[in-house]
């Protein structure tokens, strides 16, 4: 078993998109070891692309780490860029965890998929190797609903309630989604 403060986690967080201007959008990193983050970085991907994970995985390579998970809100960032969570495991060995905020509505994914890509399956099967998402939580409460890929949920809840200080979410994940909603904001605002 790890200790908290040797966790070393990747946080991958999408900015918010002006639904005026698609092109495209920020994508904040985060490493961090434990709740001390180590490295920030600001990337930019395609709203509605399939770049995301390329992104992702040059990020890893440039940094040198080993990290135990990465961590995001969900698979799609950016629109529907997607975080393809096979691709990382078989790139980097790093199992990723998708801490959401609500249920996802399958049919609804699905047939907004249908109406905006001809792509649509390819990109619904990404959406689904993250595979069901489980409400985890101390004696049944289900507290977390989380997503998780090359890692078993009982492991994932312990990761994500070692990293979480301030609420739900792990903390490093928390501070990247802080920067990422700033820096889209100040992008917005400036154009």
């Amino acid at each position: 078993m790890r200790l908290l403060g040797r966790i070393l986690s990747l946080s991958v967080c999408g900015g918010r998109i002006d639904p005026a201007k698609r092109g495209k959008s920020p994508i904040v990193l985060v490493a961090a070891e434990g709740i001390r983050l180590l490295k920030v970085s600001v990337s930019d991907v395609e709203v509605d692309g399939l770049d995301a994970t390329e992104k992702i995985s040059e990020s890893i390579s440039a940094s040198g780490l080993h990290f135990d998970v990465l961590l995001a809100r969900s698979v799609p960032i950016a629109g529907f860029n997607l975080i393809d969570p096979e691709g990382l495991m078989r790139r980097h060995g790093i199992p990723s965890i998708f801490v959401l905020s609500e249920e996802p509505d399958w049919a609804s994914v699905e047939a907004a998929l249908r109406k905006h890509f001809h792509d649509w399956e390819r990109r619904l099967e990404v959406i689904r190797k993250a595979g069901t998402a489980h409400r985890l939580g101390e004696n049944g409460e289900g507290l977390y609903l989380i997503e998780c890929f090359g890692v078993s949920p009982e492991e994932a809840l312990r990761i994500v309630q070692e990293l979480a200080v301030f609420g739900r979410y792990p903390e490093p994940l928390r501070v990247c989604c802080m920067v990422a909603r700033a820096i889209s904001c100040a992008l917005i605002m400036r154009s």
